[in-house]
């Protein structure tokens, strides 16, 4: 089993995004058996505010001849002037046949909570297809394209003082992109787009934009942009959602 290792040291965090970033996380098509990471973050900001933020992360890839299984588990506990103000987790499941090297349908779940968000739960389920358009050894590039329902519930009261609740069918399709620019050096980028079955104008948008490279054997140096835009999210809660994040990964 090959397991990662990374601390991050993170700069200008802001929540774990309610959808997960599935793709970065895959391996290659032609990769077999075991393997997992685990990223450990601290971010402290002190001036006009005082802002602590610890995170983690956690995923596990089995890759079978005949199915792929992840299993991604994300935590994040934030504090500022020494009251907590940012609390979140997300547990993701995914399975994928392995139908084709081009052509791969995959069914999935999803629990999380995101409190900054007032988001108290959530849970979906969906079924997809995936299909690998170019898968080099310089570069892969793929597009999905699934169907999600979801439920929600708000820390928001109604009429008679209940939080929220939501029931919801989505599109979830996506573009990822992978390249290898040199030995060591890689960039990828993949972007979601959310819409609701019935109502396009009710969207969600999400970026991850992932740039990294060794410099030390075996240290990896990691830059991450992250976006979130949601175009109708609970009130209170802005629209657009942005992470940066600079960190070193140890693998072995």
């Amino acid at each position: 089993m090959k397991i990662i290792f990374t601390v991050l040291f993170l700069v200008n965090v802001s929540t774990i995004f309610p959808q997960v970033n599935i793709e970065s996380l895959r391996k290659e098509l032609g990769h077999q058996g075991f393997s997992g990471s685990l990223d450990l973050g601290i971010s402290i900001r002190t001036g006009s505010v005082n802002v602590q933020e610890i995170s983690a992360k956690t995923h596990i890839n089995s890759a079978q001849p005949k199915f792929h299984l992840l299993l991604i588990g994300e935590g994040n506990l934030g504090w500022q002037g020494g009251k907590r103000f940012s609390n979140s987790g997300l547990a993701h499941l995914r399975f994928v046949h392995r139908l084709r090297t081009d052509v791969q349908p995959e069914i999935f779940v999803q629990t999380n909570y995101n409190s900054q968000r007032k988001l108290l739960e959530r849970y979906l389920a969906g079924v997809g297809i995936r299909i690998n358009a170019i898968n080099t050894e310089s570069q892969l590039f793929s597009i999905g394209l699934s169907g999600m329902y979801e439920f929600e519930k708000l820390k928001e009261l109604n009429f008679y003082e209940e939080n929220i609740t939501y029931s919801n069918w989505r599109w979830s399709s996506y573009i990822n992109y992978g390249l290898n620019i040199s030995e060591g050096v890689k960039l990828s980028n993949i972007s979601y787009y959310q819409p609701m079955f019935d109502d396009f104008s009710d969207f969600r948008l999400l970026n991850n934009t992932q740039f990294s490279f060794k410099f030390i054997e075996p240290l990896r140096f990691n830059f991450t942009f992250s976006l979130l835009y949601d175009d109708d999210p609970p009130s209170g809660v802005p629209v657009l959602d942005t992470r940066t994040r600079f960190g070193f990964g140890l693998s072995f």
